[in-house]
């Protein structure tokens, strides 16, 4: 669905995060369903290891978690974050 909303592939690139993570200089936090039904979790987990490295990143897969699955975890995201800056 993405994809076609930019109606090219270099579009898609030059906004995709998977292919512009080494621009991702702020501390990042990604949580993901392993069941989600919109976004598949092969997306999450590609870029998770993209980003393994970065000392300011961290992954949280939910599992049997659908799309909307990472709002519960929201607050204590925040408080990591917080815990950074």
């Amino acid at each position: 669905a993405l994809k076609s909303s930019y109606g090219d592939m270099a579009a898609f690139v030059r906004h995709s995060v998977c292919a512009n993570y080494e621009k991702l200089t702020m501390p990042v936090h990604l949580s993901h369903g392993n069941a989600d039904m919109t976004i598949p979790v092969n997306e999450s987990r590609y870029l998770a290891e993209k980003l393994s490295g970065k000392k300011d990143f961290c992954y949280h897969e939910i599992d049997n978690g659908n799309h909307d699955a990472p709002l519960k975890y929201a607050p204590e995201r925040l408080e990591w974050l917080l815990k950074l800056i």
